[in-house]
């Protein structure tokens, strides 16, 4: 029996983590230093190895056009409802619900189930890593009913491994290593040789960065929200690089921010869809981005404040273009002297738009599809073992 909740007061309770067992296997992704939690009921255990036979790892990424946006902003008196429903020994919600409004909430493990129906019996959907933001619609016999952001699932997630979302916390990517093989022709004969990637979170390998990753968001010319995660990642060789030149801006007052760099070859086919011009988006798996080897960024002075310079980034007109004969002096002075340091640093440029950068070494990684929901992440305390 479903109760409709409009005014409940109630001290907030605090959200806990338990279980026993269901687990699976089929998340792909190597971990070089895996979380040390203990996998709780309704968790999937992730395998160690990607599978080789392929340069491209599909993976569930959404497509154009994506569902209605969902509410994000819930009232506090909302969100201490949900909190002061009761609870089990276990704490699993006890009963049904609908709630006024959508919460935005989290899931609170790594490698957690969605299932289609609210039952363990129910089919697997997908898992999901910790820190995924997901918006909750109700409680059906303790499991809640969620969106996952943006728009990629629906179903159902058991109540004790959904927590509350915390804009302030950053859950950074473990490092994610696999091979791959692919075919080259080489003298007329086709050649399979592996290929390994190493990719780091930007966010921690390079902390003094800074980060706007316009496809975590709608801000960018689909007007879409293409990454299911926030996040930054980058071949830890070319994280090396770009770490580098970090460091020649900040001694110079200025700071690199990241407007995008590992681009899952899935989302690349989907701006180039939506794009319609390969100057300006290559499609799957032929962008350097696919390679988690390039870089889309701008500079910022200590105050975060961004220099000027021919455009906007992610501006795909003749604004962007090197060439533009219509830019201020001060936006040329600015794009020399990013282009300067990064091209000192091991990149190189691309005519049509100023703010990329291409590792050089770009053709030592292959192009891969990763899913973003897919990865473990962490948040620093779990890091440091607090």
């Amino acid at each position: 029996m479903k109760i409709r909740i409009f005014v409940i007061s109630f001290l907030c309770l605090l959200l806990g983590i338990c279980g026993c067992a269901d687990l699976d296997q089929e998340i792909v992704f190597e971990e070089l230093t895996p979380s040390p939690i203990q996998e709780p009921a309704e968790v999937s255990s992730f395998p160690t190895e990607v599978p080789t036979k392929t340069p491209l790892l599909p993976s569930p990424v959404p497509t154009i056009p994506a569902p209605t946006p969902v509410k994000t902003q819930v009232s506090l008196t909302q969100l201490e409802i949900f909190l002061a429903l009761p609870r089990d020994e276990e704490n699993v919600i006890i009963g049904s619900y609908e709630f006024s409004e959508d919460i935005e909430l989290i899931v609170s493990k790594n490698g957690v189930n969605m299932r289609d129906i609210p039952s363990t019996e129910g089919k697997r959907i997908s898992a999901f890593s910790k820190g995924q933001r997901v918006i909750a619609h109700g409680v059906e016999n303790g499991w809640v009913k969620v969106t996952v952001l943006p728009g990629m699932f629906e179903g159902y997630i058991r109540s004790d491994f959904i927590g509350l979302y915390n804009p302030e916390d950053i859950y950074y990517a473990n490092p994610i290593r696999f091979t791959v093989e692919v075919k080259e022709i080489v003298n007329g004969v086709e050649v399979i040789k592996k290929m390994t990637s190493n990719f780091v979170d930007v966010r921690e390998y390079i902390p003094s960065i800074q980060t706007y990753i316009v496809f975590a968001t709608p801000d960018n010319y689909t007007g879409k929200t293409l990454y299911a995660r926030d996040i930054c990642l980058l071949e830890q060789g070319t994280a090396k690089k770009l770490k580098k030149a970090q460091e020649l801006f900040m001694k110079d007052g200025y700071s690199i921010k990241v407007y995008d760099a590992y681009r899952p070859s899935t989302v690349s086919g989907i701006i180039h869809d939506f794009v319609g011009d390969s100057a300006y988006a290559a499609d799957y798996g032929k962008s350097t981005h696919n390679r988690g080897a390039a870089v889309d960024i701008t500079l910022v002075d200590m105050d975060g404040n961004e220099l000027e310079m021919p455009s906007g980034v992610m501006e795909l007109n003749e604004k962007a273009h090197r060439n533009n004969k219509n830019m201020s002096e001060e936006a040329k002075k600015n794009m020399d002297y990013l282009t300067e340091i990064m091209t000192s640093c091991g990149f190189r440029t691309y005519s049509k738009e100023w703010w990329h950068f291409t590792d050089t070494q770009v053709n030592q990684y292959p192009a891969s599809d990763l899913d973003f929901t897919k990865i473990y992440y962490e948040l620093p305390e779990d890091r440091n073992g607090e």
